[in-house]
């Protein structure tokens, strides 16, 4: 069987720093994701410019549906395209990093068994 050697421990912190990194950045852009939806909900439900034929403001279920996704103009369209673009690629980068910060500790349990094995072996 192959020997499985031991990731550089360096390496598995620097990976630690940048997952706890791309947390942070993760939260910031959902916080401010919330903020804009927030700042959506606020105008559509106060200017009357975007209320239906019956003249009320839109529901939540509308809102959640219709202008949380595309927005109310072409401003706000493209900034919940691009919150939603941003938080899509940390979340891949978070995960990735993840998964190989997990390959590492798989790989440190492996050494320690086969560690363990060669003693056992060679008493």
């Amino acid at each position: 069987m192959k020997k499985v050697d031991l990731p550089d421990f360096d390496d598995m912190v620097a990976l630690a720093n940048d997952i706890g990194g791309l947390k942070t950045s993760l939260m910031l852009l959902e916080g401010t994701q919330e903020q804009l939806k927030a700042d959506i909900t606020e105008t559509v439900t106060t200017d009357p410019t975007y209320w239906g034929s019956d003249k009320k403001s839109p529901s939540n279920a509308h809102i959640k549906d219709t202008f949380h996704v595309n927005g109310f103009d072409e401003g706000t369209r493209t900034k919940l395209e691009n919150l939603r673009t941003a938080i899509a690629t940390t979340t891949g980068e978070l995960r990735t990093k993840e998964n190989i910060f997990r390959i590492y500790e798989s790989m440190i349990g492996v050494w320690r068994t086969q560690s363990a094995n060669d003693r056992y072996d060679n008493a």
